[in-house]
């Protein structure tokens, strides 16, 4: 602003704009003002609507305003003359910014130091540099709105839910958000925002799948769709089109939803009303068992006593208690897994019970090679539980572990207090909850394959020859009693990790 005034021969100017609401004369630039002055011009802002003043009048009548001696200035107004006390300027010319008839500010000039008249060639001069300096600040104010629009664009996209890709007309990626970036990467190369380079392998051939079908048809859609990457596995519903230009099919955008943690939760759903069901049953094919079992038990206890003398018939008598103990204990585990939560509850710290648990299997530990690794939090908030099922609980875990590793191995125990449990576990749990109780059992067997996972916990389910199918099932059982989840993970090939996650409410 200051070389082009200069240029034309004044000393001193002040651009002024209106703002964006249309109301205010606000002060935007100056040059060849005193550093008083320009602190007093640059806070100078006044109402279109109320101010009645040389500045206002210009932006209202459109046209230029050459005052060439104040002191015989007839229009001046009571604002007028404060102002020009402050600005000290008696002969100064102001002209419109115009935009298309559009006025968005003024540009103002004097004379003040070197004290000669403005003539005609100089408001002239001013008016062409008015008009080149409306262009500029237009251009540059549509510039910002499209940059700033662009911005906002961006930044909803970053911050969507849904992944978003966008593919130029080769198929080539040209912009990928963070959602998409988390969706499509293995959590081991997790890339940053916008760069496809950590995409996993099986993310980059779904999306050539969904490119080669969205060129050739023009539309792409696929709901419920799976998507494994190493051991894990994700649900995505995936939509994609073309973004038209003139007419004309240029590039692409996918959008990916993952409802991965809502498959989880309605599985649990299903899961639990389908154990809940199988409970049902039997409970009740247990009572039926459980009577005329007791009756055939003392038929055979009398048989026995009476064939002492006869070791063949006795013999086969035994094998026959034995079957009906077998029988009976099947028929208590049912009972146990139906009713898991029978019993007083109380606070416990469930270090307590876990070192409790592992001091009854270290005999067996020992015998079998198994080195026992306890990590038990130092310090861990009482939990609300029934001590007997929760150490049943534990028990069965461990159990099983110590099963898993005939060769030997490391069992590890370990307890950790939380303040949030993922979130497919907190979506099922209601209540005031101040924290969580974490209880991991380890081991390093040969692990788990997601296909067993599904059915691990279901009843009689068991790839044991003897096994009951009821020691994981009563185990799930008592912790959803207590309000809890429990998780299994680990790795095929280097064994499982059972999670289990009880709340700790608060106070009512």
């Amino acid at each position: 602003l200051e070389d082009c005034v200069n240029s034309i021969g004044f000393d001193r100017a002040i651009l002024y704009l209106i703002d964006e609401r249309q109301k205010y004369l606000e002060c935007s630039e100056t040059c060849g003002f005193t550093p008083e002055n320009e602190i007093a011009a640059q806070r100078s802002r006044f109402n279109l609507e109320r101010f009645d003043c040389i500045e206002t009048r210009v932006v209202k009548e459109g046209r230029i305003i050459f005052v060439e001696d104040f002191n015989r200035y007839s229009e001046a107004t009571d604002l007028d003359r404060k102002i020009r006390q402050l600005t000290r300027n008696r002969s100064f010319v102001y002209v419109p910014l115009k935009v298309k008839e559009k006025i968005i500010g003024i540009l103002g000039a004097d004379k003040v130091r070197s004290d000669k008249a403005i003539t005609k060639t100089d408001i002239n001069s001013l008016q062409i540099l008015a008009n080149q300096a409306s262009r500029v600040i237009e251009n540059t104010r549509l510039y910002q709105e499209v940059i700033n629009q662009r911005n906002f664009v961006e930044d909803i996209i970053s911050n969507m839910q849904n992944g978003v890709i966008t593919i130029d007309h080769h198929g080539r990626i040209t912009s990928i958000n963070q959602a998409a970036s988390q969706i499509l990467s293995r959590p081991e190369t997790m890339p940053a925002s916008g760069d496809p380079a950590g995409l996993s392998e099986e993310a980059l051939a779904l999306i050539d799948d969904v490119k080669t079908v969205l060129f050739s048809e023009g539309a792409y859609s696929n709901y419920n769709m799976k998507l494994e990457q190493g051991e894990g596995l994700k649900y995505l519903n995936i939509k994609a089109s073309l973004i038209q230009k003139n007419g004309l099919a240029h590039d692409g955008i996918i959008i990916i939803e993952d409802f991965t943690e809502k498959k989880q939760l309605d599985d649990q759903i299903q899961q639990l009303e389908r154990l809940a069901s199988l409970g049902r049953f039997g409970a009740s094919i247990a009572h039926e068992i459980r009577n005329p079992l007791t009756g055939v038990s003392l038929f055979l206890d009398n048989l026995h006593d009476r064939t002492a003398a006869q070791p063949e018939v006795a013999q086969l008598v035994e094998k026959a208690l034995s079957e009906i103990e077998r029988l009976e204990r099947l028929t208590h585990e049912i009972l146990i897994y139906t009713h898991p939560a029978a019993g007083e509850q109380r606070q416990v710290n469930l270090n307590e019970i876990a070192a409790n648990v592992l001091s009854f299997v270290e005999p067996q530990c020992r015998q079998q090679g198994i080195d026992i690794n306890s990590r038990l939090a130092e310090e861990l908030p009482p939990s609300l539980v029934n001590p007997d099922r929760m150490r049943q609980a534990l028990l069965n875990l461990c159990l099983n572990a110590i099963q898993a590793m005939p060769e030997g191995g490391v069992l590890t125990l370990s307890t950790r207090h939380i303040n949030r449990a993922p979130t497919v576990v907190q979506s099922s749990i209601s209540g005031n909850i101040r924290g969580w109780v974490k209880i991991q059992v380890q081991d390093n067997g040969p692990g788990i394959s997601p296909q067993e996972r599904k059915k691990i916990f279901e009843p009689f389910y068991s790839k044991k020859k003897r096994g009951s199918g009821l020691g994981l099932a009563t185990t799930h059982s008592i912790v959803s009693a207590h309000n809890g989840a429990i998780k299994v993970g680990g790795k095929v090939g280097s064994g499982a990790v059972f999670t289990i996650y009880l709340p700790l409410f608060a106070d009512p």
